[in-house]
């Protein structure tokens, strides 16, 4: 419309928050010891300079509930990333919110969020790595074999 000021006519606008989300970590199949699978590769998501792991596991996620098993509703973790149904900030934000006397190492910083079925691992190094590695409830950082 022309008018001073300007008036705009709104059909519908959509905000998409997500609310409350829950971390599922399971194990389909059986998995080799050490084994590591990336949700998502450096780059893949703009401003994701870190690649994001699942360790000896799978992870899915719960929108909009705080249901910590696997459902019909839960989505891999990877395609709600892809998708923009959530972000790491969000996730790594929660964790900190939850622990916010996490376990903290002296190699840069690396912190470990312990859940009561999963953990996540937020590397910090030293020598730049910044990966994530979510895993079972018992993951450590020790347990990744890092080399520095």
């Amino acid at each position: 419309m022309e008018s001073y000021p300007a008036k705009v006519k709104v059909k519908n606008i959509e905000l998409t928050k997500v609310n409350k989300f829950n971390l599922v970590f399971y194990q389909k199949t059986l998995v080799k010891p050490k084994q590591k699978e990336v949700i998502i590769s450096n780059g893949e998501i703009e401003g994701i300079n870190y690649n994001v792991y699942s360790f000896e596991g799978n992870v899915a996620i719960n929108l909009n509930s705080n249901s910590s098993e696997l459902t019909e509703n839960s989505i891999s973790l990877r395609d709600a990333l892809l998708q923009g149904k959530i972000t790491l900030n969000q996730i790594m934000e929660k964790a900190a919110n939850d622990f916010p006397d996490n376990i903290s190492y002296d190699d840069g910083g690396s912190r470990e969020y312990h859940y009561d079925n999963f953990t996540i691992i937020k590397l910090q190094k030293l020598n730049g790595n910044k990966d994530v590695y979510i895993g079972d409830a018992n993951l450590t950082l020790n347990d990744l074999n890092l080399n520095s």
